[in-house]
């Protein structure tokens, strides 16, 4: 594990991300395979058939062209707790935001939250200790609209 401490629910969102992440990079690797034995196969048959004596149109195909107009299929959706199962299951040690991103996307992400945090304080001239103050007073006016909901129910 990296620099980073995770809570229980961060690892398991963690796990299966990485979980995930390899199926998708599975899927992706048996999805190049595939196209690359079908133009393979596409080629052979064109030349089978000009061996034969048959003419191909004059617009030579270029590429196996996207699917368009796929029928969807109505998805199938897991429990959050059989994914992490099988998360669990697959993936047998802690995985961490560093096994998913690299160090260049952490810098970015970093950069990212400086300008962010720049561009909101310029625009409401908001500094360290006010900012608190109002977190501190949001989370205080949530917390009594919750007990007056509570108890007029």
């Amino acid at each position: 594990m990296g620099r980073y401490a995770y809570s229980k629910e961060e690892k398991e969102r963690n796990k299966v991300m990485y979980y995930q992440h390899r199926q998708l990079c599975d899927m992706q690797q048996q999805s190049h395979e595939m196209r690359a034995q079908l133009e393979q196969r596409i080629s052979e048959s064109e030349s089978l058939l000009q061996s034969l004596g048959y003419s191909l149109p004059d617009s030579s195909r270029q590429t196996l062209p996207e699917v368009q107009n796929r029928k969807h299929k109505q998805a199938f959706v897991e429990s959050w707790e059989d994914i992490v199962r099988q998360a669990e299951a697959a993936v047998p040690f802690e995985a961490g935001l560093e096994d998913l991103l690299s160090q260049d996307e952490f810098e970015k992400a970093y950069r990212e939250l400086d300008t962010i945090s720049r561009e909101f304080d310029s625009c409401t001239g908001l500094r360290g200790v006010d900012a608190a103050f109002i977190a501190v007073a949001a989370a205080l006016q949530t917390q009594a609209a919750l007990n007056l909901r509570v108890n007029t129910s």
